[in-house]
Order: C-alpha cells, then structure tokens, then sequence
C-alpha cells in the first residue's frame, strides 16, 4: 500500500524494542512538562538497578493516536490494494498503544506479524521484538493495556509461535514470561487477565523447573499482597491443580497449535504435551497450608480471598485442619465475641457493629474472627 511515512508509529516501535539484556522495563504515561517540549519520549536508565523507564508524553500519545488512526482509515478505505507491509505493522503497534480492544486492527496486527514472519531471514529476532514490544504494552501503566484480554489472549499466541518458530530454551523464555506476569500485577491490582494467562502458561508449559518457579512467584506475590483476590485465587489454583480445570487450558493450547500449523518442510521446535497425563507438581501441599494458616494468624488477616485460597486447597487435597489449630480458632472467636458481642453475617459477610466502626483495630478484629468462623464452618 502506498502512503505516508509513519514516523510516531516507527519511533515508539524502536523505543519499546531496544531493552537490554536484563533491564527492567516500564512504559510510563505522563503529561507533557516544561523542557521536554522537543522530545517525544524521555528515557531513564538507571545502570545500577538494571532499569529502563520509558515516559510516553500526552502530546505524543496524541499524534501517535492521530497518525496510526488516519493511516488505519486511509487502509480501509483503499479498494485497490490491501497489502500488508512494514508501514501497515508499525500502524497497528500505534494503534494498539491507544485503543488495544479494536478486534479488527488486532486481526490485522496477527496478519502482519505471520506475512512479515514467513519472509524474515531472522525470525527469532523478528519475534523477540514482537514479544518486547507486547510485553512492554502489558507491563505499562496504563488501564488499557496492562488489564486488555486481547492482548493478553496475543500474548499466548506469541508463545506458540516463537516455540514453533525458535530453538529458545524453556528456561530462558519462562524468565521473561513469569517477570511481565510480576509486574503487570504489580502495577494493578486484582488484574484478572494478566494472572488467568499465569494459569494458562503453567499448565501448558512442560518445564517442571518453570511451572515450580510460577509457584514460587505466585506465593510470594500472593504473601505480599493479602487483598489481590486474583493472585489468590491463582494461587490456589495451581497448588490444587485439577485436572478438569486445566484441561480446559491444554485445550485451548492444542487449539492455537492447530491455528497456526506450520507447513511440513519447516521445522517445529514445540514440545508436545500428553494430555492423558499432565505433568502435575510436588509442592508439599501440607507445608502450605501451615504457611497459610501461620500467615492469617501472623497478619490478623481480614480478607476472605485469603481463607477461600486456603479452603480450595484443604478440600482438593483432602486435608483436616488440624484439631489444635480448630480448638485455638474457636478459643479466639470465643473470646471476642464475649468481650465486643457477637459476630453476625449479611449474604455470609461478617459486619462490623455501627457502634465500632470508629475503632479500626476492633473493625479489623470483626472481619478477622468473621472470615475464620465462617472458614470453620466451611471446612
């Protein structure tokens, strides 16, 4: 297609791609301040802590915006010629900056990365830039992106393809994967998509090593964050690891492997998956649930997500809270309500008395004795 330059569309593109090995990357958003008017980005590098933060100003968002959008419709509109070339990509990557759900521009971005793939000499770096510049978008500050289901639901599509189209250890791949899980999470809370793409990639992926350091991400995020109901929920969905739950993922993975079958003569380098029998973590489960337990007592815990965690993987994996640890909760429970009056449940949430409400500890301490009563009576 012939057309216009797309200067804004191409320089965010090289910024977003050019990482070092190592760094940390965040895509910032930022308005436009005073002694930066000339540039279109502002590019920190701190060599120290091995971290890059790229701000993308208010006026070039704009034009990025303008000149991905003017060039998009100038696309539609040519009834002479649709072709895909480097001009239509580095459109769709300033398109997708700006409005990353339009189902149609995302369609034609997949369309340019396979036309453009299927004729580079070099596809392994081709699609290590792809995944930089997705994983930049994922990991930004911006609602948009970082909580978008389509580019997440890409970013399992680029998985199959570089697994399909590189000899890129498992190891090694897995270390950028678990790292824009961490810190998408880490700027948005409760980020749904980011963690159900989590479970997708650790039952999918056929590294022991890999699934065992998701694990160790998740419970370690999950420790440090008490009220991220979806990291909760993930966690215990991978301590408990049902088979029915992840077939639905193995699934969709044989789904995108048939989606992009490759011709015979060019070599795969997928690993295959059996699905009669998925590779299934030691994790201890028992040790756990004492870290569990040891941590709602530790912190006063006062979210539910944290006993419903707790619960799904007593239940799934059989266990009996221990009669001590029953006897010392009810002893507790006990206690507070002789002293500040009895816990009472609305649709099964605990209520904190109007006349306490003042007191944030005893509010607190309402909601923490209100989820373990609750808990016990569960279990």
């Amino acid at each position: 297609m012939d057309g216009p330059s797309l200067p804004y569309c191409k320089n965010l593109y090289d910024y977003l791609t050019r990482w070092e090995d190592g760094s940390s990357f965040k895509l910032e958003f930022s308005p436009d301040q005073p002694g930066f008017e000339d540039q279109l980005f502002f590019l920190n590098k701190d060599t120290q802590n091995q971290t890059i933060e790229l701000v993308c100003f208010k006026s070039t968002y704009l034009k990025v915006f303008t000149e991905s959008h003017k060039y998009f419709n100038q696309y539609l509109g040519d009834t002479n010629e649709q072709s895909i070339d480097w001009n239509v990509y580095y459109m769709t990557i300033g398109y997708l900056l700006t409005t990353p759900e339009n189902k149609m521009l995302l369609n034609l971005h997949e369309d340019c990365v396979l036309k453009l793939l299927s004729h580079s000499t070099d596809k392994k770096d081709f699609l290590t830039r792809e995944l930089l510049m997705i994983q930049s978008l994922l990991t930004s500050t911006r609602n948009s992106l970082n909580k978008s289901s389509s580019l997440w639901y890409w970013y399992r599509k680029l998985y199959i393809l570089i697994k399909q189209h590189t000899s890129i250890l498992e190891e090694t791949l897995s270390k950028l994967w678990i790292s824009t899980f961490k810190n998408s999470a880490e700027l948005h809370k409760c980020n749904y998509y980011c963690w159900n793409t989590a479970r997708w990639f650790f039952d999918i992926v056929p590294s022991l090593k890999v699934k065992t350091d998701i694990f160790e991400m998740t419970k370690d995020f999950c420790f440090k964050h008490v009220s991220d109901c979806s990291s909760w929920d993930t966690l215990g969905y991978i301590t408990s690891q049902h088979l029915e739950n992840n077939m639905f993922n193995f699934t969709n993975y044989e789904f995108l492997l048939r989606r992009y079958k490759l011709d015979g003569n060019v070599k795969v380098y997928t690993d295959t998956i059996n699905l009669s029998t998925p590779i299934a973590l030691d994790l201890g489960v028992e040790s756990i649930v004492r870290d569990l337990i040891l941590y709602v007592d530790s912190l006063s815990v006062k979210d539910w997500t944290v006993f419903l965690c707790l619960s799904r993987i007593m239940n799934s994996s059989k266990i009996v809270l221990a009669d001590h640890i029953r006897r010392y909760w009810l002893d507790q429970i006990s206690k507070f309500e002789d002293q500040q009056g009895i816990i009472s449940f609305k649709n099964m949430n605990p209520i904190i008395p109007l006349s306490k409400r003042d007191d944030l500890t005893i509010s607190n301490l309402f909601l923490h004795y209100g989820w373990k009563k609750r808990f016990l009576e569960t279990i």
